[in-house]
C-alpha cells in the first residue's frame, strides 16, 4: 500500500477519476437548477393544453336539435370579412359574439320587392287600376292639384300615396296597399285635399305596412312620426267608408293621424292592429323620442265623426301621455259617435274603456229609438279592465288647472294627482318625464307664461280603489245618461259603482288640498249623473249588451300603456245626438254608515270582505225602502237627490236583516227592531256648460247636487254617530260520545253518570305535564256516580251470538260561552253497575279535559279535548288515543267447548262387532314410568263421558269415534264461580272383553284459555300426550302427524308369520280360519328423464291363466317418487300397519296374477312417453302343512309372459347368486326380498331451447348465461332439477334430451349471469307440454303463472288415444326416425339429430337486467364536483383495465360494463390541480346487481349510496403544493442523457467501470515499461 501511495502516476490517476465522479454527481443538480427547453415546455403546459383542447372538442362537439354544434356559428351567421363602421373585423370569440348579435331580419323587409311582382313606374295624377302584384318603382304615387282621381286596387300595390294641393282621390277595390315601410302609406296634405277610402256600404282596400310621417311642427316639437297608415294635415280631409287600416305603426296615430284644422269621418270599415310605439332608433342625438297617443286613431279635428265601423286590437305603448289605445281626441278635437259598444279594452292606468284628461269633457247621451224602430244607446261601456299600475309620466297631465265648466273666470284643479298623490317619489318620477318642471320648497312648479304650483300632499290616494275605475275615468266634466239597455245580475240595482273627488275652483294656479272632498258613489239603473269640475271614476255593473240593441261603432280589444284602453280624450266626446242639448240632472246622493263588530268578550273585530250584512233604510216621509249591503265595514245607501236647492233634513228608519247563517254563527243585531237615522243635507244648483275648443256648446246641464252634511243614528254622537255595531256571541260545544260494547249478553240497557269536577280537580289528581295521577284513595267512579250532574242510558241489542255496540244518540254534550280567552273544564264519567246475573260490568272511569281557546281574529272558539282512563293496579291515568270518546265493555261468562274424536279400524275375515269407549277426566298426567291406573282416582268432581259404535257404522272396516262435547266456562274469580281456565287431563279407553277390544289407552291434555280474538269465548286445545298398551302400563310419548287422529284397532286374525321376507303371514287355529298373506311389488323405470310420484298407474288382477287380459281386480295404485309400485296402498287386508299386504289366502292352491299398466286414467296417458308392452306375472303356491295344519306359502315368484312362445317365464334375477349357482333358481328359500321386476318406459327424445337477451336490448342475444331446468314436484323432496345449460351464440340455451311430459309443470332458474348483467332473482313463468296437431312436431308449450294447468288443454292432452290412433302414432314415429336417418336435412320442429325441438318463446324468452354503477368525483370539503381527475376501474385479479374516464360535472354512469361476482378496483391515476390522489376503492357487484365496497372507505375516502360510489379528493396543503411544483420543475423529458437525482447507482457503476479501465491501462503501461527496462 505504501508503494502504491508513493506512485505519483497512480495518485494522479485517482485524482482525475474522483474529479470526474464529482462532476457526474453534480450534473443532475445543475439540470434542476437551470432546466432545459423541454422542462420549460412541460412546465407551461403548452403541449398538454393542445392535447386537452383536442379532447374537449371531441367531448363537447354535441349536436343540437338543428344539427349544428352548440357554440359554433353556422355559415349564414359568420361575418365574412365584413367590417362594422370602418373597423377591422374582430377575431376569435369576440367575432362570434358580434356575429350572433346581428339582427335576423332587415327591419325594412316590408319594402322589398316580391319575387313575382310586376315592377313599373306608375304615372302621377292619373287614375289607376291595380290587378295582381304591382310595385310602383316611383313611389310615392302622387296626386296633386284640383283634379279628382280614382285608384282601384284589386290586387296588391306596393307603394306609398301622396294627395296634395286640393286633389281628391277615391280608393276602391278589395286589394291591399302595402306601404314602403319608410313613411305613412297615405299622406293627405293641404287645404281641400281629400281621400275617400272604400265604397259606402261596400268593400274597400286594406292599408298596411306604414311607419308614419314626420310630426307637424306644432305637435311634439316636430319630433317623431305620426300617422302610420294615414296622415292628414294642413286642412285636408279623410273619409273612410270601408276597407281596413291595419298593422301600421308610428309614434302617434299608429293607424290614422288627423291634425287640427282637418276633417275626419268614418262610416264603416275597420281600423285594427295598429300601434303607437317607441320609434326604432340607434341613438338619442335628436332627443328622447317616445310613443304617444292613439294606437288606432289620433285626431285633433274639431268635427271628427265616427258613425260606423270597428276599432279593434290597436295599442299605444306610451308611458308619458294620456293613452287612447283605440282612439285619442286631442285638446282641439271633438269626436261625435252616435252609438258605440266599448268593451274588452284594457289600460295599464285607469279607464279601460274611456278616459278623459285635464281638459276633457265627455258626454254619454240618452238612448233613443231609430226610425226603423231599433233601440239605440249612445254608448255601452262595460267589461273593460284597468290595472292602475302606470300613470302618465307627464307633469301637465298629472296636474293641471283648466277653466271651470260652471264658474266663469275660475280654474279647476284637475289631473291624476288626486288619485296618485304628490309625494316625493311621484315628483322624482315626473322630473324624468315629459314637461318635468322643478321643485320649490317641496312644491311642484311648471309652466310657460303661467306658473302652476301643486303642494306635496297625499290627497285621496289612501281611499281610492282601482276597481272603481275599470270602465270610465274623466278628470274634468262628465255627463252619463240613464241606461237600462244592458244585462246585469239578478237583484242588481246600480248601473255604475264609482268614486268622485274634487276641490272647489280657484282664482289662481296654485293648489293645495283646501276644500278637498271625495266619496264613493253609485248610479242607480235608470238615473243620469253629471259630474263637473271633478274627477269621476266608474265601473259598470253590466255583464252583457242588451238584446235588439244596434251598435254602429265597435271599439274592443284595444290596449293602452297608460289610460283609456278604448278611447282617451283631452278635448270633447259626445256619444248620442249631434245637436246641442239642455239637460236637468238630479244627481243621487249617498248616505254612508259604518259597521262594527265586537265579540261577546268586548274585543273589536276586523271586518273583511266576507262580512256582508244586509240593511234596509226606509224613508219615513215617503215610505220608500232602500236596500244596502256592507262592504269591508262600509254601508252605503244610494238615494234619489232633490230638484230644489237649499238645506234639507231627512229621517229614515234603519233595520238590519240577519240571515239564518249569521244568526247561527252567533251574530246579534244591536237594532233588531229598527232605529231612526237623522240625515242633514244641502242641495246645490249649478249650470254646467260643456264647450268645444271654440266655445261651441255641446251640452248644458242644470245639475242639482245633494251633499250630506251629517248622519246620526238614534242618539249616538261623536265618532260613532253613524256606526252600527253588532255583537258576535261566542259559543261552542263539545260532544263526548259514550260507546257501550256488549259481548254475550241478552238485550239490555246500561246507565252512565257524569259530573263536573272543574272546581275540585286539584283535590282529585296531580298533574305533571301530560301525566295525570290519582291522589291517594281517590275513586273516580264514585266521583262520577255520586250526585251525577247528568246521566245517559244506552240500549244495546242481544249480543249472545255476536258482539254488539251502541252509542248514546245524545252523548254527553257540553256548551260553553266563555268569559276569558282560554278556559279549562274537567269531567268524570263512569258506568253504574247493574244487577244482571252473569254480566261483568266495566269498572273503568274516564277523566275528560276540555279546553276552549279564542282564535287570533277573535271570531271563533277552538276546543281541545283529552280523555284519560283508569287502569287496574295503577294510579296513573292512561290517555285515550284515536277518536276521542269513552267506551265501556260488558261481557257475559266466556264459554268454550272441546270434543274428542278417534278412528276405529277393523281387520279380519269375520264380521265386526259393536264396541264402546270411555273418556274419563283425571286429576293429572301420569309421571314417567307410572302406570296409568295410578291416576284413576275416585273423585266426584271428575266427570266421565262415553261413546259407542255399532257394527253397521263401520264402512270398509273404518268408523269415527265421537264423544259428546265438553263445555267450559269462566264465570269469575272466587268461591261459587266456575272457572275452567287452565289444563285438564283425560284418559280414553275401549270397553269390552279383553280378548276382543283394543287395550290401547290414550292420555289427552286440554288447555283452556281466553280467546284473544274474542273475549267472550274460551279456546280449548287438545294435545295427545301419549299412549299405553293398557292401563297397567306406563305412558309412551306420541306425536301424531297433523290431521291424524288416535286410533283403536280390532281384528279376528292373529299369530302373524313371515315367509322369505315377502310379507307372508299365517294364522293358527282351525283350518277353516287359517289365513296366509302375501304382498307383491314391482318397479317402474322411465328412461330419458326423472320419474314423478303418481305419474304411472297399475292394476294387479287375479287370472285363471297367464295369458288372460281380464280378471278380478286385487289392487290399483301408482308409483312413488322412486318408481316403486306397492299394491298394499289400496288394499291392505292384513290388519298390520307396519307390514301391510294385499293378498290373503284361506285355502291351499296355486294362484296366478298379472300386472297391467293402466293408461285409462286422464293424467296417465302421456303421449310424450313410449309405454312398455312387457307383461309382468306373479305366482303363489299355498299348501297346508300336514303336521301343523297351518297354511304355508311353498312357492312364489315373478315372471313375464312370452307371447311368442305362449308361456310364462320365471325371472332368474329374483334368486340370489343365480348366475353362479343356477340351482338356486326355483328355490323359494333363495328368493331376494329386495328384488322386484321392472317395467321400462321411454320418454320421447326432446330438446328444449330458450333465448337469453338483455333487458336493455331485447334483440341482443347474451352468451354465457347459465340456467337450470326444474320440474315442479309437490312432494316433500321439492322440485326436481332436470338439467343445466349455458347460452351460446345468439343467446340460445339448449337442453338436449330432456324429454318433457305432458302432465308436468316446468320452469327455468338462472344460476350464472352473462357479462355485464345480473342474475335474475325470479324463476321463469311455469310452462307445460300439450299435444298440438298443428305444430310441426305435434307438441306445443303453454304458460301459466300458477301451479294449475289450463283445464281444457290439460283435458285434451290427457285424452287417451284409441288403439288405432296409438298404433298410427307409433308407426309415424318409426317412419320419422327412418326418414331422419336417410335424410340429413333437419325437419321442421326437430333438432339436427332428429329430437323433437321445443322453443320457450313467452315474452321473447328469458332476460337479465344490466349491471349499473355510477361514480361521483367530489371535493371532500365542499362536496362540489371535481373536474379533470383521471379515473380507471381495474379487474383486481388480472389487473386488466375495464373502464377509464376523466371526471366532469356529472356522475360517470357504467351500464353493462362490469360483471357480477368480480372484485374491481376504482383508482384515481391523476388528480387535478391542488388535490391529493384518493386511495383505491375495492368493490364487488353481487349476483343481483347490488354494489358492496369491501375496502377504501377509510377516513372519508369514499362512500356508497345505493349503486353510486362517491370518491372524494382532498386539497393539498401549501407544503405539498410546493413539493409538487418542485417535482414538476425537475421533470426531465424522455431522452435526456443525464439521469435525475436519485439515479446514482447507474452513475456509480459507470464510474467504477471507468476507474477499472484506467487502472488496467496504467498496469498495462507499467508492464510495457518494465519490459523495455528488461530489454535495456
Amino acid at each position: 500500500m505504501t508503494k502504491l501511495l508513493q506512485n505519483k502516476s497512480i495518485i494522479k490517476f485517482l485524482g482525475i477519476a474522483l474529479s470526474i465522479l464529482l462532476i457526474v454527481a453534480l450534473v443532475p443538480q445543475i439540470n434542476i437548477a437551470y432546466g432545459s427547453k423541454d422542462d420549460v415546455l412541460a412546465d407551461t403546459g403548452t403541449e398538454e393544453s393542445v392535447e386537452d383542447t383536442d379532447d374537449l372538442e371531441g367531448a363537447e362537439g354535441v349536436e343540437n336539435a338543428e344539427g349544428e354544434e352548440e357554440g359554433v356559428l353556422s355559415e349564414e351567421n359568420v361575418l365574412d370579412g365584413a367590417t362594422l363602421d370602418g373597423e377591422e373585423p374582430p377575431a376569435g370569440e369576440e367575432a362570434g359574439i358580434m356575429a350572433t348579435a346581428l339582427p335576423e331580419e332587415n327591419p325594412d323587409a316590408g319594402a322589398e320587392t316580391p319575387a313575382d311582382t310586376t315592377s313599373t313606374a306608375l304615372a302621377n295624377n292619373e287614375s289607376h287600376t291595380i290587378e295582381g302584384d304591382v310595385t310602383n318603382t316611383s313611389s310615392p304615387l302622387t296626386f296633386s292639384g284640383n283634379g279628382a282621381y280614382t285608384l282601384t286596387v284589386n290586387g296588391t300595390l306596393h307603394s306609398d300615396i301622396r294627395v296634395t294641393s286640393g286633389a281628391t282621390l277615391s280608393i276602391v277595390g278589395a286589394g291591399t296597399i302595402q306601404g314602403s315601410g319608410i313613411s305613412s302609406v297615405i299622406a293627405i296634405v293641404g287645404s281641400n285635399s281629400k281621400v275617400i277610402l272604400g265604397a259606402e256600404n261596400g268593400v274597400g282596400p286594406t292599408v298596411t305596412g306604414g311607419k308614419g310621417s314626420e310630426s307637424p311642427g306644432n305637435f311634439n316639437n316636430g319630433a317623431g312620426t305620426v300617422g302610420g297608415g294615414v296622415f292628414v294635415n294642413d286642412g285636408a280631409s279623410f273619409i273612410m267608408h270601408s276597407g281596413a287600416i291595419t298593422k301600421n305603426e308610428a309614434g302617434a296615430g299608429g293607424g290614422v293621424f288627423v291634425w287640427n284644422g282637418c276633417h275626419f269621418e268614418m262610416t264603416g270599415g275597420e281600423i285594427s292592429s295598429n300601434k303607437a310605439k317607441d320609434p326604432d332608433k340607434t341613438d338619442d342625438s335628436d332627443g328622447p323620442l317616445r310613443a304617444h297617443e292613439g294606437g288606432g286613431i289620433f285626431t285633433d279635428a274639431k268635427d271628427t265623426k265616427i258613425t260606423g265601423g270597428s276599432i279593434i286590437n290597436n295599442e299605444t305603448e306610451t308611458t308619458t301621455d294620456w293613452g287612447g289605445g283605440g282612439i285619442y281626441i286631442n285638446n282641439n278635437g271633438t269626436l261625435m259617435i252616435p252609438s258605440a259598444l266599448i268593451t274588452n279594452n284594457s289600460a295599464a292606468g285607469l279607464g279601460g274603456g274611456v278616459a278623459g284628461c285635464p281638459h276633457a269633457k265627455i258626454i254619454i247621451g240618452e238612448k233613443e229609438t231609430t226610425s226603423a224602430g231599433q233601440l239605440e244607446s249612445s254608448a255601452a261601456v262595460f267589461k273593460n279592465t284597468a290595472s292602475g299600475t302606470s300613470y302618465p309620466l307627464n307633469t301637465v297631465l298629472r296636474f293641471n288647472v283648466p277653466a271651470s265648466v260652471v264658474s266663469s273666470g275660475k280654474n279647476v284643479p284637475s289631473g291624476d294627482f288626486f288619485l296618485t298623490g304628490m309625494g316625493e317619489g311621484e315628483i322624482d318620477k315626473l322630473l324624468n318625464g315629459e314637461n318635468p318642471g322643478n321643485v320649490v320648497d317641496g312644491k311642484l312648479t311648471y309652466g310657460w307664461s303661467t306658473k302652476y304650483t301643486l303642494e306635496n300632499k297625499d290627497y285621496v290616494i289612501k281611499s281610492f280603489k282601482v276597481d272603481l275605475a275599470q270602465d270610465y275615468y274623466c278628470t274634468l266634466a262628465s255627463y252619463v245618461s240613464a241606461d237600462n239597455t244592458l244585462v246585469r245580475g239578478d237583484g242588481e240595482t246600480l248601473a255604475w259603482r264609482g268614486f268622485e273627488v274634487g276641490m272647489p275652483p280657484v282664482n289662481g294656479c296654485s293648489v293645495s288640498d283646501t276644500g278637498l272632498w271625495s266619496r264613493e258613489i253609485g248610479i242607480p239603473v235608470g238615473q243620469s249623473y253629471e259630474s263637473h269640475d271633478a274627477t269621476l271614476c266608474l265601473t259598470n255593473t253590466a255583464t252583457a249588451d242588451g238584446a235588439n240593441i244596434a251598435r254602429s261603432v265597435i271599439i274592443t280589444g284595444n290596449k293602452s300603456g297608460t289610460h283609456g284602453g278604448g278611447i282617451a280624450c283631452n278635448g270633447a266626446i259626445k256619444f248620442g245626438k249631434f245637436d246641442t242639448e239642455e239637460k236637468t240632472t238630479v244627481n243621487p246622493y249617498t248616505v254612508s254608515l259604518t259597521k262594527k263588530i265586537v265579540n261577546s268578550l268586548g274585543d273589536l273585530l276586523d271586518i273583511g270582505s266576507d262580512d256582508v250584512f244586509r240593511f234596509e233604510l226606509t224613508d219615513k216621509e215617503t215610505n220608500e225602502t232602500y236596500e244596502g249591503y256592507t262592504e269591508n265595514g262600509d254601508l252605503k245607501f244610494i238615494l234619489p237627490g232633490f230638484s230644489t236647492e237649499g238645506p234639507k233634513e231627512k229621517t229614515f228608519s234603519l233595520k238590519e236583516i240577519l240571515t239564518n247563517e249569521q244568526k247561527d254563527a252567533g251574530f246579534v243585531s244591536s237594532i233588531p227592531d229598527g232605529i231612526d237615522v237623522h240625515v242633514s243635507l244641502n242641495v246645490k244648483k249649478e249650470v254646467a256648460s260643456y264647450k268645444e275648443k271654440d266655445n261651441n256648446v255641446l251640452l248644458t246641464s242644470t245639475t242639482y247636487t245633494t251633499t250630506v252634511n251629517s248622519v246620526q243614528i238614534g242618539n249616538q254622537s261623536g265618532d260613532d254617530a253613524a256606526t252600527v255595531t253588532n255583537t258576535l256571541d261566542l259559543k261552542t260545544s263539545v260532544n263526548i260520545p259514550v260507546t257501550k260494547i256488549a259481548d254475550g249478553i241478552a238485550a239490555n240497557t246500561f246507565t252512565f253518570g257524569l259530573k263536573d269536577v272543574t272546581a275540585n280537580i286539584d283535590s282529585l289528581v296531580d298533574q305533571a305535564g301530560n301525566k295525570i295521577t290519582l291522589k291517594n284513595s281517590v275513586n273516580l267512579a264514585e266521583q262520577a256516580l255520586t250526585a251525577s250532574d247528568e246521566t245517559a242510558t244506552i240500549a244495546v241489542a242481544d249480543s249472545t251470538s255476536e258482539v254488539v255496540s251502541g252509542t248514546d244518540a245524545k252523548t254527553f254534550k257540553f256548551n260553553y260561552a266563555p268569559t276569558t280567552a282560554e278556559e279549562t273544564h274537567w269531567y268524570v264519567i263512569a258506568e253504574q253497575p247493574g244487577a244482571t246475573a252473569g254480566v261483568v260490568y266495566d269498572t273503568t272511569a274516564y277523566l275528560v279535559k276540555i279546553t276552549t281557546t279564542l282564535s287570533e281574529d277573535g271570531r271563533s272558539l277552538s276546543t281541545a279535548k283529552k280523555v284519560y282512563k283508569t287502569v287496574s293496579d295503577s294510579s296513573e291515568l292512561q290517555e285515550v288515543a284515536g277518536d276521542i270518546g269513552v267506551t265501556f265493555t260488558n261481557v257475559a261468562t266466556p264459554k268454550g267447548t272441546w270434543q274428542f274424536k278417534a278412528d276405529k279400524f277393523f281387520y279380519g275375515l269375520g264380521a265386526p262387532h259393536d264396541c264402546s269407549f270411555t273418556l274419563q277426566e283425571i286429576e293429572r298426567a301420569p309421571e314417567a314410568g307410572e302406570p296409568l291406573a295410578n291416576v284413576l282416582v275416585s273423585n266426584d268432581n271428575l266427570q266421565q263421558w262415553t261413546a259407542s259404535i255399532a257394527a253397521a257404522d263401520l264402512t270398509d272396516g273404518h268408523a269415527f269415534i265421537s264423544f259428546p262435547a265438553i263445555n267450559y266456562e269462566q264465570q269469575g274469580e272466587g268461591e261459587g264461580f266456575q272457572n275452567d281456565v287452565g289444563d285438564h287431563y283425560y284418559l280414553i279407553t275401549e270397553d269390552g272383553d279383553e280378548a276382543v277390544k283394543d287395550t290401547t289407552a290414550y292420555v289427552v291434555k286440554v288447555t283452556v284459555a281466553e280467546d284473544a280474538a274474542n273475549t267472550r269465548n274460551l279456546t280449548a286445545t287438545g294435545t295427545v300426550l301419549g299412549y299405553a298398551d293398557d292401563i297397567n302400563s306406563p305412558l309412551n310419548p306420541l306425536t301424531l302427524p297433523e290431521g291424524e287422529l288416535p286410533a283403536f284397532y280390532n281384528t279376528d286374525t292373529y299369530d302373524l308369520i313371515s315367509a322369505a321376507s315377502y310379507s307372508v303371514y299365517a294364522a293358527s287355529g282351525e283350518p277353516v280360519d287359517q289365513v296366509c298373506y302375501v304382498d307383491p311389488k314391482i318397479v317402474k323405470n322411465l328412461e330419458g328423464r326423472a320419474i314423478k310420484s303418481g305419474e304411472f298407474a297399475f292394476k294387479l288382477i287375479q287370472v285363471a291363466n297367464y295369458n288372460d287380459t281380464e280378471g278380478e281386480l286385487i289392487s290399483a295404485t301408482t308409483n312413488d317418487e322412486f318408481g316403486m309400485v306397492d299394491f298394499d296402498k289400496a288394499n291392505n287386508v292384513s290388519g298390520d300397519l307396519e307390514n301391510p299386504s294385499c293378498l290373503a289366502y284361506t285355502k291351499p292352491g296355486t294362484y296366478y296374477y298379472r300386472v297391467i299398466e293402466d293408461t285409462s286414467k286422464g293424467g296417465m296417458n302421456d303421449q310424450s312417453v313410449l309405454y312398455s308392452d312387457q307383461v309382468i306375472t306373479f305366482t303363489t303356491v299355498i299348501e297346508q302343512d300336514e303336521a301343523t295344519g297351518q297354511l304355508v306359502c311353498t312357492d312364489m315368484y315373478y315372471g313375464w309372459w312370452d307371447a311368442a312362445a305362449n308361456q310364462n317365464v320365471r325371472f332368474d334375477e329374483q334368486y340370489a347368486d343365480y348366475e353362479t349357482q343356477p340351482g338356486n333358481i326355483g328355490d323359494m328359500s333363495k328368493l331376494n326380498p329386495d328384488w322386484h321386476p321392472t317395467i321400462n318406459n321411454k320418454a320421447r327424445p326432446m330438446d328444449l331451447q330458450v333465448r337469453k337477451t338483455s333487458v336493455s336490448d331485447r334483440d341482443e342475444g347474451l352468451v354465457g348465461a347459465t340456467y337450470a331446468l326444474y320440474m315442479v314436484n309437490e312432494n316433500p323432496q321439492g322440485d326436481i332439477w332436470l338439467a343445466e345449460a349455458t347460452s351460446e351464440e345468439g343467446g340460445w340455451i339448449t337442453y338436449k334430451n330432456v324429454s318433457l311430459a305432458t302432465n308436468n309443470l316446468y320452469y327455468f332458474k338462472e344460476t350464472a349471469a352473462p357479462a355485464g348483467h345480473t342474475v335474475s332473482e325470479f324463476r321463469s313463468p311455469y310452462f307445460y307440454l300439450v299435444e298440438d296437431a298443428t305444430s310441426a312436431n305435434g307438441y306445443a308449450l303453454k304458460y301459466t303463472d300458477t301451479k294449475y294447468f289450463d283445464a281444457a288443454e290439460t283435458e285434451a292432452a290427457a285424452a287417451p288415444l284409441a288403439a288405432a290412433e296409438a298404433q298410427a302414432l307409433q308407426a309415424a314415429i318409426a317412419a320419422q326416425a327412418e326418414a331422419t336417418a336417410a335424410d340429413d336435412q333437419t325437419k321442421p320442429g326437430h333438432s339436427a339429430d332428429g329430437n323433437i325441438l321445443l322453443t320457450y318463446d313467452k315474452d321473447g324468452g328469458v332476460y337479465d337486467e344490466t349491471t349499473q354503477i355510477e361514480v361521483n368525483k367530489l371535493d371532500t370539503r365542499t362536496h362540489e364536483w371535481v373536474e379533470g381527475a383521471k379515473l380507471v376501474i381495474l379487474d383486481k385479479e388480472s389487473g386488466k383495465e375495464v373502464a377509464s374516464w376523466t371526471s366532469g360535472k356529472a356522475p360517470q354512469k357504467l351500464a353493462k360494463t362490469l360483471n357480477v361476482g368480480t372484485t374491481y378496483l376504482l383508482r384515481e391515476v391523476e388528480a387535478p390541480g391542488e388535490y391529493r390522489l384518493a386511495n383505491d376503492v375495492e368493490f364487488v357487484i353481487d349476483n343481483y346487481g347490488n354494489v358492496t365496497i369491501t375496502k377504501g372507505t377509510e377516513n372519508g375516502n369514499a362512500e356508497l349510496s345505493d349503486n353510486t360510489i362517491t370518491l372524494y379528493d382532498t386539497m393539498m396543503d401549501a407544503e405539498e403544493v410546493e413539493q409538487r411544483e418542485h417535482e414538476t420543475t425537475r421533470e426531465v423529458p424522455l431522452g435526456t442523457i443525464l439521469a435525475q437525482t436519485g439515479d446514482m447507482l447507474p452513475i456509480l457503476g459507470i464510474g467504477l467501470i471507468v476507474l477499472a479501465s484506467l487502472i488496467a491501462l496504467i498496469v498495462a503501461g507499467r508492464r510495457r515499461r518494465a519490459g523495455k527496462d528488461d530489454e535495456n
